[in-house]
């Protein structure tokens, strides 16, 4: 399989970026007319909040440094930028995996739905619902076959119950 490069979008003749998600410096002179020799660029781990890592790099050009996450370097260089209401999304939920085959623009709602197809969503490690019931198949109703999204069985009954009692001292 052959790398395939281009130049990173506003770094022209300074860095490119990989179809397979690397980053590199060009041999260039720099602002102090020293000759820089080109090299492979230290991926930098980068978490969220979410505990989702990303790769990120650090490009300087006119002596300031700027952070980039290599995701986005990538889908500016081989797909062109960033549509309005768009974001990058990795089809297998790896943040770190930066391959132009893996990444895509799109919309908030289909990164989430890749969250839950590939059983990286948060709420598929939970075995109960916050009020203690086990997630069995028996227990477990499958309230958005799209989405992916799940509810208790035994919580839903109790508040039917709960709704019919209601209901009830209305009418008397």
């Amino acid at each position: 399989m052959t790398e395939h490069w281009l130049p990173i979008v506003g770094y022209e003749g300074m860095y490119e970026v990989s179809d397979l998600g690397r980053v590199r410096s060009l041999d260039r002179i720099d602002s102090s007319g020293a000759r820089r020799r080109g090299k492979m660029l230290k991926l930098l781990i980068e978490q969220t909040a979410g505990q989702t890592q990303y790769f990120g790099v650090r490009l300087s050009k006119n002596s300031k440094v700027w952070p980039y996450r290599v995701h986005r370097l990538v889908l500016d260089a081989f797909v062109g930028p960033c549509p309005d209401g768009k974001e990058c999304c990795h089809l297998n939920d790896i943040g770190t995996d930066n391959r132009l085959e893996n990444l895509r623009w799109d919309v908030h709602k289909a990164n989430a739905r890749d969250q839950v197809r590939n059983a990286h969503h948060f709420n598929d490690s939970k075995t109960h619902c916050e009020h203690g019931h086990e997630f069995t198949p028996e227990n477990t109703m499958h309230v958005s076959r799209r989405l992916g999204g799940r509810k208790c069985r035994e919580c839903k009954r109790q508040r039917d119950i709960e709704y019919r009692e209601r209901k009830k001292r209305k009418k008397v």
